[in-house]
């Protein structure tokens, strides 16, 4: 197998940034891919979605939004980012007893794919094939996914209170690592036009490497969020966040919807400027937002069916 010296030489730079999880400038350590967030729709508000929580992805930003969905969503999303960076996500959310309670899941998978395996002739040297090619002995893939199972109630007609446990894999050439945690939330109708969210996430959460039994810990994360409705039905969002070994960061955005099947969105994520919209058509709800990163934009792609 061959591959083109430009691939070759961006490898290492691209599994340096996935293993150490260093996706923004600020953060790292385990699960870093996570400050990517999920949903394009939350995204395109710069991801200030906590004190909202009002759709499937409730099931990532806060879990006692769950128990206010009133209908059955599935939501699949897809990103690219640079160092041929994938990330995908699918969720579902269903109400139990309409309006009082609810439970969703998620799946996350952040890769690298296809990733070349080359071998050293000598410490520093490649084995190299007869036209000077640099020999390829098999592809694999560097992987991190996690699955969430979810929970949502409603205490009283202001409380709703969630949880979550997330299970974590991550998988690079023939090394891999299990582990699991948990997140709380709730959400407070303050007012009719405002929600006040709070999250506290990656609760005694961390990744335990098989062979060597070493474990990275996934830093603790809290999040207070506000949502406000507007002039003209306008939303307007904020999440403040800090996370363990982390400065205090802050996600801010607004949303504005037509006629019920057209919105616009514009938001800031730390320092990093995000824009999206939306298309509904009878039960499908298209998502698009574009989002400035250090590393190279993102954009994200997400399609909600409700039934």
């Amino acid at each position: 197998m061959r591959l083109g010296w430009a691939r070759i030489l961006g490898l290492p730079l691209a599994l340096l940034i996935l293993s150490t999880g260093s996706l923004h400038a600020q953060g790292g350590g385990a699960n870093a891919y996570m400050q990517l967030l999920a949903g394009a729709r939350p995204l395109g508000m710069g991801g200030a979605f906590t004190g909202l929580a009002d759709d499937v992805t409730a099931v990532f930003f806060n879990q006692a939004g769950l128990s206010a969905i009133r209908q059955r969503e599935a939501m699949a999303m897809h990103a690219s980012a640079s160092f041929d960076r994938q990330l995908n996500f699918l969720a579902f959310a269903a109400p139990i007893h309409k309006g009082d309670s609810g439970w969703g899941l998620s799946y996350t998978r952040f890769s690298i794919d296809g990733i070349p395996e080359t071998r050293e002739a000598a410490p520093g040297i490649p084995v190299v094939n007869g036209d000077g090619t640099v020999t390829i002995f098999s592809l694999f893939d560097d992987v991190e996914e996690n699955f969430v199972v979810a929970y949502g109630w409603k205490i009283n007609d202001k409380l709703r209170v969630g949880a979550a446990s997330r299970l974590n894999h991550r998988e690079l050439f023939n090394r891999s690592a299990n582990g699991w945690g948990m997140d709380f939330s709730a959400l407070y109708q303050a007012t009719g036009d405002v929600r006040l969210g709070f999250a506290a996430k990656h609760i005694f959460e961390g990744i335990r490497e098989n062979f060597s039994q070493h474990r990275d810990d996934v830093p603790f994360e809290l999040v207070a969020g506000a949502s406000v409705r507007g002039w003209k039905d306008a939303m307007y969002l904020i999440d403040i966040f800090a996370r363990e070994g982390d400065h205090i960061g802050v996600r801010a955005g607004a949303e504005k919807w037509w006629k019920d099947h057209y919105a616009l969105r514009a938001g800031v994520n730390d320092g990093e400027f995000s824009v999206g919209g939306s298309a509904r058509y009878q039960a499908f709800q298209f998502d698009y937002a574009f989002q400035t990163a250090d590393l190279g934009d993102l954009n994200r792609v997400s399609l909600i069916y409700r039934w």
